[in-house]
């Protein structure tokens, strides 16, 4: 008797944040009574919002590395007199 062949599963696509919460909103509304229910949506736009905080403080402080790593190297340049001060303009634009 020959094996079937079974069709390997596709990966499952990689969810947002904002999606999961969403799914579990709903997977949750069928359990939960509806007066019991705004806690839940209360905890869930909380979640959402200390999520989008986070990411945003991560950008804040990834984009403060980079400045940081850009004043390191060019302020010997300019105190030493190997860069004049029209001629940085250029690295701080792309670094911006």
């Amino acid at each position: 008797m020959p094996k079937k062949k079974t069709a390997a599963k596709a990966p499952k696509p990689h969810k947002s944040f904002e999606q999961n919460l969403w799914d579990t909103a709903d997977k949750l509304r069928g359990t939960v009574e509806s007066s019991e229910y705004k806690y839940v949506v209360l905890n869930l736009n909380f979640l959402k919002f200390v999520s989008d905080t986070w990411e945003n403080g991560i950008g804040l402080v990834e984009q403060s590395h980079s400045l940081s790593a850009l004043r390191d190297t060019l302020l010997p340049k300019l105190f030493f007199g190997e860069l004049r001060a029209p001629d940085a303009k250029k690295p701080v634009e792309n670094a911006l």
